[in-house]
């Protein structure tokens, strides 16, 4: 058996109120080259853990599943929009996640319980986002910096954290394909 690219994140789904901005903005950068992400596979990823081998995806769920066994579910509230990279030539646009501290406990019980299999902490401080497009060139950098300075505080809907999934991603030339390998549920709120 290979190898495998995998990732730990939460589900997360697209309701009417986020979807109407992504649509206006990705109006806005019809000119653009943005490669936007598939609404029905949005998530908020938790850990990145690349190449995995079979010995460590076996690990990882075992790992999941004794951390995540006694964590309870929680609220999350998707929150404005910003970008990641320099203003005239951003490189992501997303969707927040407002300030939650079971999130960030739940993060951190996941990175502590896979540190042993041989992935590491990210160097960089835990940003919370639902990536919504990539940005491979723009001419409308002035435009999408006006629209995400008046969208960057709209609160647009909470949404209930109740289970983790550990997920395989398969790149493909249509896009990633994300296969769950397991789903760990979180207990009832």
């Amino acid at each position: 058996m290979e190898n495998l690219r995998t990732f730990v994140a939460i589900d997360v789904r697209v309701e009417p109120s986020l979807k109407s901005k992504w649509e206006e903005l990705k109006q806005l950068l019809h000119n653009d080259s943005v490669k936007w992400v598939n609404e029905h596979t949005i998530h908020l990823t938790l850990l990145f853990l690349g190449e995995t081998t079979p010995l460590q995806v076996k690990g990882v769920s075992q790992a999941l599943e004794k951390t995540l066994k006694n964590i309870s579910g929680f609220k999350i509230s998707i929150s404005g929009l910003g970008l990641f990279g320099n203003p005239n030539n951003p490189k992501v646009i997303w969707t927040g996640i407002s300030e939650s501290q079971s999130l960030y406990q739940l993060k951190e019980k996941v990175d502590i319980a896979l540190s042993p299999l041989g992935f590491e902490y990210p160097q960089s401080k835990f940003s919370p986002h639902l990536t919504l497009g990539r940005i491979k060139h723009i001419k409308s950098a002035n435009e999408l910096n006006c629209f995400i300075k008046s969208h960057k505080s709209l609160h647009f809907y909470d949404v209930e954290v109740n289970k983790v999934i550990f997920y395989q991603s398969i790149l493909s030339p249509n896009g990633p394909i994300y296969k769950p390998l397991n789903e760990l549920k979180l207990l009832s709120l």
